[in-house]
């Protein structure tokens, strides 16, 4: 699974920052994995999910579309 890089906080941190947190995880993760892997799952540091609907929703939006599932 993928938590992000630094493990910051979605209600503290901007959105496009957040997501640039991720993809750098996920480029780590991957390099471990090997060739063809991704990770399946994602986990919101500190379960911080956003401090409104509409960044949740968009984030969510995002990281589904990169083929996570939210754990």
């Amino acid at each position: 699974g993928n938590h992000s890089h630094s493990h910051r906080s979605l209600n503290r941190t901007p959105l496009d920052e957040y997501r640039d947190d991720i993809l750098r995880a996920e480029r780590e993760l991957e390099s471990i994995l090997g060739p063809g892997s991704k990770p399946r799952y994602f986990r919101h540091p500190l379960l911080h999910v956003g401090t409104d609907l509409e960044t949740r929703r968009s984030f969510e939006a995002w990281v589904t579309a990169r083929g996570y599932e939210i754990a």
